[in-house]
């Protein structure tokens, strides 16, 4: 696999947050917060350890790596030489920042004891531009096993896969700005729940869409 600048860039996005739950771990107390309800106060406590503190940046390293590994793996990207879309890198680097940004939040989170109101509302419209952000890139992704809209009959056909990803990409493109604008003024729990049902929605939307335009 091979490594360009974009992997440097994604890499230091995910030393950052260890490097700043490093310097917050001894003010965490014991036991400590690891999980919190929608009213933002913690309710799931486990004894004091480092485990916590490795765990969500090691989990976006092992995504973003993997996944490349993956796909510079898969026959289909072998067949192209390599290159599945001119935007996979900055799709890639979008989830790396996006778990950056959480583990930044969560770490401060455990020394508060509590997710604060205002930026708890964060979080859902943070995921419906992250959404957003992807949908701008995905009307590039060439057919692949691994990244994109895929169905048993985008990966049957490529024109399927192209018109499927044209539709796909500004379904969730213009619906992830609309469900950020929607949820700026919506209560945390509404805010999650406008953003989860527009992706399941979306999702079922676009997988029935490749399937009426495969050819029978």
């Amino acid at each position: 696999m091979k490594l360009n600048r974009t992997d440097l860039l994604a890499t230091l996005l995910i030393i950052a947050p260890l490097a700043y739950g490093l310097w917050l771990y001894p003010q965490l107390p014991n036991p400590m917060p690891v999980h919190f309800g929608l009213n933002g106060e913690a309710d799931g406590f486990a004894p004091k350890s480092l485990f916590y503190i490795f765990l969500l940046p090691c989990l976006n390293a092992g995504g973003y790596f993997f996944t490349k590994l993956l796909v510079q793996l898969d026959p289909k990207t072998a067949k192209r030489k390599g290159n599945i879309s001119v935007h996979l890198d900055k799709i890639l680097l979008s989830v790396a920042l996006l778990l950056s940004i959480i583990s930044f939040f969560v770490f401060q989170s455990m020394v508060n004891g509590s997710i604060a109101l205002g930026a708890g509302r964060l979080i859902p419209i943070a995921l419906a531009l992250f959404i957003s952000v992807i949908g701008n890139y995905m009307n590039n992704i060439r057919p692949n096993y691994f990244v994109g809209f895929r169905t048993p009959w985008t990966l049957e056909n490529e024109e399927v896969w192209r018109k499927t990803h044209q539709l796909g990409a500004k379904i969730w493109f213009w619906g992830g700005i609309a469900s950020a604008i929607i949820a700026t003024f919506s209560t945390l729990p509404i805010g999650i729940a406008i953003v989860i049902t527009f992706i399941v929605t979306s999702a079922i939307f676009i997988m029935y869409y490749s399937y009426s335009i495969y050819p029978k």
